[in-house]
C-alpha cells in the first residue's frame, strides 16, 4: 500500500495596506487592503471577509489586518496608523492704519503666526504681512494657510474713508475808527470746528478784539477728525486820521 502526504499549505504574506489619512476638512480616514486572489481579510480581529476598504476611521487610530487563504492559513499581522487630523489655523488677526487728513491711502498689517502664510484679497499665499497703499474706504480679506495646507476662515477688514479737510475759515473785520484805535476779527462758526487765532491753541472762541490798527492775523480751522484747514489771512485798516481843528 502507498500513501503520499500533501505539501504543507502556504501561509499567506502579511497584507499590504494603504491609508487615506484625515484631512483639514475631514476628521476621519480609511484603510485599503491590496487584494490577493483567494484570500479573505480580518480587520481589527473581526470576521474574515472579502471587504477591502474600511472607512470612517478615527484620526490617530491604529488598525490590524490578517489574511486567510483557501487552506485556512493565516498571515502575520499588518499594522497601520492613521495620522491625526491636521489643525485648521485660526482666522488671521488684522490691524488697519487708516487714511489720514493728509494721506488718502491706508494699510493692513497681519499678525504673524509661525509656520503660516497668508492670502490677501484671494491672492497667492505668501509671507507678506503688510499691505499698503490701499484705497480709503476699501474692504479686504485675509486667510491663513499652515504647513499642512489647512486654510483658516476669512478675516475681514475695512479702511475708514479719508477724513475731510475743513475749508479755510471765513473772517470778518471790524476796523479801527476815528474814535477807536483797535479793531476786531470775527470767525464765521462751522459746526464741529475749533479755531486757532495767530497760531494759538484751538478753541471755540469766534471773536478776537482789541487788535492793533494795521495788524495782520491768521486763522485755521480744525474739525473733530483733527484735520486742519488752509490759513485764512486778514489785515485791519490803519486808524483813520482825525483832522486838526480848523483854523
Amino acid at each position: 500500500s502507498n500513501i503520499t502526504l500533501n505539501a504543507q499549505p502556504a501561509t499567506p504574506a502579511a497584507p499590504t495596506l494603504a491609508a487615506t489619512h484625515p484631512t483639514c476638512t475631514l476628521a476621519t480616514g480609511s484603510v485599503t487592503i491590496t487584494a490577493v486572489a483567494g484570500e479573505t481579510y480580518s480587520f481589527d480581529s473581526g470576521p474574515y471577509s472579502a471587504t477591502l476598504v474600511y472607512s470612517g476611521l478615527a484620526a490617530g487610530s491604529s488598525h490590524t489586518v490578517t489574511a486567510q487563504n483557501a487552506a485556512g492559513c493565516i498571515s502575520s499581522v499588518s499594522n497601520i496608523t492613521l495620522n491625526a487630523q491636521p489643525a485648521t489655523p485660526a482666522a488671521p488677526t488684522l490691524a488697519a492704519t487708516h487714511p489720514t487728513c493728509t494721506l488718502a491711502t491706508g494699510s493692513v498689517t497681519i499678525t504673524a503666526v509661525a509656520g503660516e502664510t497668508y492670502s490677501f484679497d484671494s491672492g497667492p499665499y505668501s509671507a507678506t504681512l503688510v499691505y499698503s497703499g490701499l484705497a480709503a474706504g476699501s474692504s479686504h480679506t485675509v486667510t491663513a494657510q499652515n504647513a499642512a495646507g489647512c486654510i483658516s476662515s476669512v478675516s475681514n477688514i475695512t479702511l475708514n474713508a479719508q477724513p475731510a479737510t475743513p475749508a479755510a475759515p471765513t473772517l470778518t473785520a471790524t476796523h479801527p475808527t476815528c474814535t477807536v484805535a483797535t479793531g476786531s476779527v470775527t470767525i464765521t462758526a462751522v459746526a464741529g470746528e475749533t479755531y486757532s487765532f495767530d497760531s494759538g491753541p484751538y478753541s471755540a472762541t469766534l471773536v478776537y478784539s482789541g487788535l492793533a490798527a494795521g495788524s495782520s492775523h491768521t486763522v485755521t480751522a480744525q474739525n473733530a477728525a483733527g484735520c486742519i484747514s488752509s490759513v485764512s489771512n486778514i489785515t485791519l485798516n490803519a486808524q483813520p486820521a482825525t483832522p486838526a481843528a480848523p483854523t
